[in-house]
């Protein structure tokens, strides 16, 4: 259901440089209902059937000590937000918020809690399409 990779796996698996393109392909191939794409310290976007969201994430700064894990942060926290039924962009948001702040720590994978809710306050969602996938981008899998 939840496809979550970074922009350079998201090219070698649709094949496509262009984010919205490569997204729709892998939705319009697989089962996905949620498509979340990170691109380090740039902007993040969830792909959805009728809804894409950008998030505009802040940089650090000189709080940055160690990437690794981020991505890995991101993946975790979006899965458990998203089980524990928080809807998609809220889930996605956060996520991406534990995952910057994973950045801080020295420890990989590890994030101050407070300081994710922090970053979530300053992250903004920009909705970008509100209509539903055109029927070719549409999966053609069925449950």
């Amino acid at each position: 259901d939840i496809l979550k990779v970074n922009r350079k796996e998201l090219t070698a698996l649709s094949g496509e440089k262009d984010i919205r393109r490569g997204a729709l392909k892998l939705m319009r191939r697989n089962p996905l209902k949620l498509v979340a794409v990170t691109a380090g310290g740039g902007d993040a976007f969830l792909f959805m059937e009728d809804t894409t969201f950008r998030y505009e994430v802040p940089a650090l700064g000189k709080s940055f000590v160690n990437s690794i894990g981020a991505g890995d942060t991101v993946a975790g926290v979006l899965i458990w937000e998203y089980a524990g039924g928080a809807p998609p962009e809220d889930a996605f948001g956060r996520a991406l918020a534990a995952g910057t702040a994973s950045c801080a720590s020295h420890v990989p994978g590890s994030f101050d809690l407070g300081r994710a809710e922090e970053i979530a306050g300053k992250i903004r969602r920009i909705t970008h399409i509100s209509r539903r996938l055109p029927r070719s981008a549409r999966p053609r899998w069925r449950p």
